[in-house]
């Protein structure tokens, strides 16, 4: 099995280094747009800082974008060739739970190395880039994503993650009027603080209760698509009393072309007119964009969605944490549950496997939520049987997952995914 995980790296590698040399024979521009662009929008930064995300910018594209892609979105021409695809940088909902010594941390000791325990494919800068370099890299990646700051000025903030139960995202497709995007199911909220103490980014509590005394309001992210092809981030900050939007944002910039005309404000404008409404959002409807209407159309349902998802998000955390208190875990009866508290998953995948639970989210590594049905839909029994079997090392993720073979029959690790499957629907065949 050694030889064999051996020669498969060696291939990825040579693979990997073939699509490079391609990529950069081929030109290292973006490719060309239509009557869509999607742009950072500018952004003159401190001029008295010795950081300079211009010169990180230029370490970035010529050394991530193989692997991470000229928009941090982990598309790069290296991602079929990986077993995992590379980490979506341009992703608020993730980035924004990560601290800048997390991250620098990670880039100068790679994933293997770092305190995070990621994916060995992510290598160790350290070496290459100096420490001031480092910095200047962060700055350009922390340029790729929406910031927490930007929607609500305060302090600091906390994160929460949530899997709506079937019965809430119905309730977000009712009150949306639209059905769930693949992997909406899962909610990241942010609870905002008014002031600076200190906090971790993944606390060992529930999200706070609106109205809780020093909540400055929540905020939640999510990527869509608006050109084939072209993602941006919209982000919406909700109050923590009334639930109504305060600021709801398109961290991109969206141009709109016709002829040689470029509409940089209409989109931006589309969104903003969301701001205000709260739970009468499903009757809020701005006039559509002018020869636009499936992309006003699009906007329009997703800053729905995640108003909704955000609202229905925070309440299914409290529960999740409440179901957490009281013992109430999921398929008890199940064989596989048996197995899933002898074999102590519960340590760092929680005691009802959604990566929450007493000491379970404040370690610095992020066991995968199993009830997370986009993330569990990509992988397939083959894969988790694989990966009980032998380990994280050998399949190339966290050090932190062991392997079971001495410890569990093959027929005891069948029970323990099919238990797994019960908690997240999505399967991939």
């Amino acid at each position: 099995m050694k030889k064999k995980v051996i020669g498969v790296i060696v291939g990825v590698v040579v693979v990997a280094l073939v699509v490079v040399l391609v990529f950069k024979l081929k030109g290292n521009g973006p490719k060309p747009g239509s009557d869509v662009l999607v742009e950072l929008r500018p952004n003159p930064g401190d001029p008295e800082s010795a950081v300079d995300p211009e010169y990180g910018r230029a370490m970035y594209e010529q050394n991530c974008v193989t692997c991470h892609g000229w928009r941090g979105e982990g598309d790069g021409p290296s991602d079929p060739y990986l077993w995992r695809r590379p980490r979506n940088i341009a992703d608020g909902s993730y980035m924004n739970g990560r601290t800048d010594a997390q991250l620098l941390d990670i880039l100068g000791k790679g994933g293997r190395d770092s305190k995070s325990q990621l994916s060995r494919i992510m290598p160790a800068w350290s070496t290459t880039f100096n420490a001031h370099q480092q910095d200047d890299i962060l700055a350009w990646v922390r340029r790729l994503h929406p910031n927490i700051a930007d929607f609500v000025k305060a302090g600091d903030w906390t994160r929460h993650e949530a899997v709506l139960s079937p019965a809430r995202a119905e309730q977000v497709k009712a009150k949306a009027g639209s059905d769930l995007a693949p992997g909406d199911a899962t909610v990241t909220v942010y609870a905002v603080w008014s002031d600076v103490k200190g906090r971790a980014r993944r606390v060992d509590e529930a999200v706070p209760a609106p109205g809780s005394s020093g909540l400055a309001g929540y905020v939640a992210f999510t990527r869509i698509p608006v050109a084939e092809g072209k993602q941006v981030s919209i982000g919406v900050a909700i109050s923590p009393g009334e639930k109504k939007i305060h600021r709801a944002a398109v961290f991109e910039r969206v141009v709109l072309l016709k002829g040689k005309d470029r509409d940089e404000a209409s989109v931006d404008a589309f969104v903003k007119s969301f701001e205000g409404a709260g739970e009468n959002i499903s009757g809020v409807n701005p006039p559509a964009i002018a020869g636009r209407e499936e992309l006003s159309k699009t906007l329009g349902d997703s800053v729905k969605r995640l108003y909704w998802r955000l609202v229905l998000g925070i309440d299914q955390d409290r529960e999740d944490w409440d179901d957490i208190k009281a013992g109430k875990m999921p398929n008890t009866t199940h064989p596989g549950r048996e197995i899933y508290d002898r074999m102590k998953c519960a340590e760092c995948h929680g005691p009802s496997a959604r990566s929450k639970g007493p000491g379970v989210s404040m370690k610095e590594f992020v066991a995968t939520n199993l009830a997370d049905g986009a993330r569990m839909g990509e992988l397939t029994d083959q894969y988790l049987l694989d990966l009980l079997e032998n380990g994280g090392p050998a399949m190339n993720i966290s050090g932190v997952m062991p392997s079971y073979a001495t410890q569990l029959s093959k027929g005891e690790m069948q029970t323990l995914i099919e238990y797994i499957r019960t908690l997240a629907t999505e399967k991939k065949k």
